[in-house]
């Protein structure tokens, strides 16, 4: 996610949005016409609003798997930043997303709902075929349980993970 205002380590700084869209973008165009991929992701603020849009403008189909109900999702893990686009990102999203294609949990607030989140996520695109994960990861533990770091570990296989950090896309802004 995009970081709160005020965070006393950055993560994933405003400034590094458009960058981290044009990784995310180059990545998903290697899949460009190939038959049944699709694109499995959470939708919080940042990388994983960034990773649908990008799938769906070349054709890649979505699913969007959230632990809670899509108001109690916004609430948790768009908003309390200033920039309220992601929310608007979010809804649009959502509205477009076929009804087979959200998977919107409904546990309870709970540190724990994450990482079950991230195990159906997983077990989901597993389910579809072949996973390849694609994440924006700084590669330290998150602020709770849940997170990137535990999606990395769940999908387990290097061969299957395309993971990249604040410093790789901090050299597509200044190279």
């Amino acid at each position: 996610m995009t970081d709160l205002p005020g965070r006393w380590e950055p993560r994933f700084p405003a400034s590094l949005e458009k960058a981290v869209e044009k990784r995310i973008a180059a990545t998903v165009s290697r899949y460009v016409g190939v038959a049944g991929v699709a694109g499995f992701a959470s939708a919080a603020r940042g990388a994983d609003i960034i990773f649908h849009e990008q799938c769906r403008a070349i054709g890649i189909p979505t699913t969007i798997v959230i632990p809670f109900s899509p108001a109690v999702f916004v609430e948790q893990s768009i908003a309390r930043v200033p920039d309220q686009t992601w929310e608007f990102r979010f809804w649009k999203l959502w509205d477009e997303t076929d009804i087979d294609r959200r998977d919107a949990m409904m546990l309870r607030i709970s540190p724990s709902a994450y990482r079950a989140c991230n195990v159906r996520l997983v077990s989901s695109a597993a389910a579809h075929g072949d996973v390849h994960l694609v994440a924006f990861w700084d590669g330290q533990k998150g602020d709770g349980p849940g997170g990137t770091g535990n999606l990395v570990e769940l999908v387990k296989t290097p061969a299957r993970l395309d993971v990249f950090t604040p410093e790789d896309v901090a050299r597509i802004c200044d190279p």
